[in-house]
């Protein structure tokens, strides 16, 4: 499975997965800090890597067409500890299948509960 990660997500909570020997990319490894949501979810969709973020921007099904990527997981973030975060993102990537989450929509609310659109 291969990744991008949004800039919101910084090394502390990737590097996990990269000991874990996921295929993971940051905005700023691409120079891509500053970008808008637009291009980072361009970049992800030209790429074919699973997005990952923290900006609830991404949410907003009639913006980005989530369809025709390789899956996008939004994870709610506030008032959480770093490790908590961290936890919940190791979890969800190493559980998961590159496969199912094509197409997808993955948002992993502040109570760790995930909500999927579209549902299979």
């Amino acid at each position: 499975m291969k990744i991008f990660a949004d800039h919101c997500v910084g090394n502390f909570f990737i590097e996990p997965l990269r000991r874990a020997g996921f295929d993971i990319l940051r905005a700023s490894d691409v120079s891509m800090e500053r970008a808008a949501d637009e291009e980072i979810f361009n970049f992800a969709v030209k790429e074919k890597r699973t997005l990952i973020s923290f900006d609830r921007d991404f949410i907003n099904i009639a913006r980005f067409d989530i369809k025709s990527s390789a899956g996008l997981i939004v994870f709610e973030i506030d008032r959480l500890i770093r490790e908590t975060i961290q936890k919940r993102i190791f979890d969800f990537i190493k559980n998961g299948r590159g496969e199912e989450f094509n197409g997808r929509l993955f948002v992993v609310d502040l109570a760790g509960r995930v909500h999927i659109w579209p549902k299979k």
